[in-house]
């Protein structure tokens, strides 16, 4: 699998920044540095929004053994972070680089969307720009399809996990040294042969029902035994005396011995 280089990044009408955020990325390590409510994190989730959009990826939840949809921006991220006069004209646009193409991509932001993708391919001698029209749904899907096909994939959700988990961190993120479920799908992804990573997908999917219907499995064995173990407790409970039991037997033999006659008579 390839990687995209990030090469630029601009942020319009945020309430939080006074005016409009213009940056160029360089190769390497890019660091954002600043105090406490400066806007770090806005932005690098701002950059996640302009590459991704509000698309998930599956983790490895390994408390619960099951693999669990997370969304790196959910829709309403920008919410509370536009004023009234700027949510029609805030968006964020996003330059980046794959092989010879260098693709731009323009996003609303209030109202999650797509709005424009530019693409110029350097390799051309003319360096012309094409821009890839259609309504923001359609859009969203040739995004899709061009990622996919540049960086040799079959599902946009490797991208979108990529994007979260290696290219992009904030403050907080240990990723690579702290959660080995991460770090074993970014090595998979970017090393093994495409072949070779869906099988191994499809045996992990496979090893997880298996735990998973081992574990429903389990659970309702814990539920009968339990379920026994209180119907011996109340037996034990109401359990006549010895001559209790033994009166009562005889009582029973008696009526067997009454009714013996009865039933012989009614069958002849």
């Amino acid at each position: 699998m390839k990687l995209p280089t990030i090469k630029k990044i601009i942020i319009e009408n945020i309430s939080l920044f006074k005016g409009p955020v213009n940056r160029t990325f360089y190769p390497g390590t890019n660091m954002i540095i600043g105090g406490n409510g400066l806007g770090k994190t806005t932005i690098i989730n701002t950059i996640i929004y302009g590459l991704v959009g509000n698309t998930s990826y599956r983790k490895l939840n390994v408390r619960t053994g099951r693999n669990e949809p997370e969304t790196p921006i959910p829709k309403d991220y920008f919410q509370g972070r536009i004023g009234v006069k700027d949510q029609e004209t805030a968006q964020v646009t996003i330059t980046i680089e794959i092989g010879s193409l260098e693709i731009t991509i323009t996003r609303s932001l209030f109202r999650p969307q797509l709005n424009k993708i530019d693409i110029v391919d350097k390799s051309s001698a003319s360096g012309d720009s094409t821009i890839i029209d259609g309504k923001p749904e359609e859009l969203e899907q040739s995004y899709i399809r061009l990622i996919q096909e540049q960086l040799e994939i079959d599902s946009f959700e490797h991208f979108t996990f990529l994007i979260s988990n290696l290219l992009v961190f904030d403050e907080n993120r240990r990723t690579l040294v702290w959660d080995t479920e991460t770090q074993n799908q970014t090595l998979r992804l970017l090393f093994l042969e495409r072949e070779f990573d869906e099988r191994f997908g499809a045996l992990s999917t496979k090893v997880t029902e298996l735990d998973t219907s081992a574990r429903h499995m389990s659970e309702r064995r814990k539920d009968i035994r339990g379920a026994i173990d209180r119907w011996l407790e109340t037996k034990q409970k109401n359990e006549p005396s010895d001559n209790n039991v033994r009166q009562r037997k005889i009582t029973e033999l008696e009526v067997q011995i009454d009714l013996s006659p009865v039933n012989n008579a009614t069958a002849s």
